[in-house]
């Protein structure tokens, strides 16, 4: 299996990169893997340290550690990384009170394998909150996995905490097989919704993401802004074209 991959991030306007809460994880060399996980997180900004339990979670199921139809399994030792992190910070009072109450984030997960060299595969996406997943194919959207309507966003979606005697979260899962030359897109909320209400008006915003590359992302995300399209909120874009291996 080969994948090119590539991801982008832009803070919400008035913030800098480094409050930035959203995060991603995807393997640096995955050419010629026959087994491949990336991720994408939104931390909760009304919670405390949201940007370091995002990327523990995206980095945990990019490693293969949180399963994709349980992964409250392998929550334990992630909520112990953001705990022993959070713990060995200095806060004052109020801030000490407010991680007490923990961190929250939404998590979208893909998991492609090849079935056979040269073939093909199946991908596996998992998800908790309101990260999506879109899956483009011969130039048509063929996917939209787990929300296929810009109405079904909401502003309490479900998120997985930080609190160890959590045990619900049950995550919405989807699989099917990939075909060469599929384009996956992982998405954060704002620019989730957005794609989804360009589609419901008959347009295909693919074609706006799929060359996209480096400051260009950034300054597509502005005049999406500018011009009132997109919430403006942290925005995550994950980019994975996959064919089989030679």
């Amino acid at each position: 299996m080969v994948t090119r991959v590539s991801g982008f991030m832009a803070q919400k306007m008035g913030s800098t990169s480094d409050e930035c809460e959203d995060a991603w994880e995807a393997p640096e060399h995955p050419t010629g893997t026959r087994d491949f996980r990336c991720a994408i997180a939104d931390g909760a900004s009304e919670s405390s340290f949201a940007k370091i339990w995002a990327r523990l979670l995206v980095q945990a199921y990019a490693g293969g550690n949180l399963c994709a139809g349980s992964p409250g399994a392998g929550l334990t030792p992630v909520r112990a990384q953001w705990a022993s992190q959070v713990g060995g910070s200095r806060l004052p009072w109020y801030a000490e009170e407010k991680a007490h109450r923990g961190a929250y984030a939404a998590l979208l997960g893909l998991h492609l394998t090849d079935v056979a060299e040269g073939i093909g595969g199946t991908w596996t996406g998992c998800a908790v909150g309101d990260c999506c997943l879109f899956l483009v194919r011969r130039n048509e959207l063929h996917t939209c996995f787990p929300m296929d309507s810009s109405a079904e966003f909401s502003r309490r979606p479900t998120l997985i905490s930080t609190h160890i005697d959590d045990t619900s979260v049950v995550p919405t899962v989807r699989s099917g097989i990939w075909h060469d030359d599929d384009m996956f897109l992982l998405m954060t909320d704002a620019l989730a919704k957005w794609f989804l209400s360009c589609t419901e008006r008959g347009d295909k915003p693919w074609r706006m993401l799929q060359d996209v590359e480096g400051d260009l992302f950034a300054m597509f995300i502005s005049a999406l802004r500018d011009d009132g399209t997109l919430q403006n909120d942290d925005v995550t874009l994950v980019r994975v074209v996959v064919a089989a291996g030679l």
